[in-house]
């Protein structure tokens, strides 16, 4: 068996890396041994992208990912985004938690929040109201199934959908109220792909992998509210 000390002779990986060592299949190397995966948007075999392909794709639940354009929003639909936001951290706190049931619960719920923003009722209209139909319609299509997700895993994926329509959401509308947002990314999520989530805190709390590997994610973009944002020329 390799040693851990001959695998990381200038010391242990920092606390932004995540080394996971399994004996399965997907992670041997053509040698028979267990190859070794660095989090930093990189594996130990070559170098990988450090962050997923761009948005503006197709989701296996259909949800179609629109491309984040910064747009104005007025103080009602800000109101009504925080609820949706809300929605989906409980999701994501639920997830790093390993609790399947809450999760589901949440991710009904942003659901729920989702279709009831009317742009009319809010003050968009243009652009801006054409722009939140579309992550209205991916929302609703990322989330369609969630009352049918068995597993945790399926969860998990179904959660990792509308991150990503969360995160262009976001760069889009911003938000209000006194949080900032951070978008951490874990490189080894999902078999290696990569996936990002969003959080209120800087503390990793990693919704793919739960206890498993609860730390294992690096943070990649701060978002403060919109009315710091605006102080400082977002």
């Amino acid at each position: 068996a390799m040693l851990l000390s001959a695998a990381f002779p200038g010391g242990f990986p920092g606390r932004h890396h995540c080394f996971y060592l399994a004996a399965k299949p997907s992670m041997m190397n053509p040698q028979g041994g267990v190859a070794m995966t660095g989090h930093a948007g990189h594996s130990m075999e070559g170098m990988q992208p450090a962050t997923p392909p761009a948005a503006q794709a197709v989701t296996d639940q259909g949800a179609v990912i629109p491309k984040p354009m910064r747009m104005e929003a007025n103080d009602d639909f800000l109101l009504a985004l925080g609820k949706l936001y809300n929605a989906y951290f409980r999701a994501q706190a639920a997830l790093a938690g390993d609790d399947q049931e809450a999760a589901v619960t949440a991710l009904v719920d942003l659901r729920e929040k989702a279709r009831a923003i009317d742009p009319s009722k809010v003050g968009l209209d243009g652009h801006a109201a054409q722009m939140w139909l579309e992550y209205q319609k991916a929302l609703l299509a990322g989330t369609e199934h969630a009352h049918h997700w068995t597993s945790i895993e399926a969860v998990r994926k179904g959660f990792e959908v509308v991150s990503r329509v969360t995160i262009s959401l976001e760069q889009s509308f911003g938000h209000s109220g006194d949080q900032t947002f951070h978008e951490i990314f874990c490189s080894m999520a999902f078999d290696n792909t990569g996936a990002s989530w969003l959080q209120t805190d800087k503390s990793v709390k990693n919704p793919y992998f739960g206890a498993k590997m609860l730390r294992c994610g690096e943070v990649k973009a701060v978002m403060p509210p919109r009315e710091a944002s605006r102080e400082s020329g977002r």
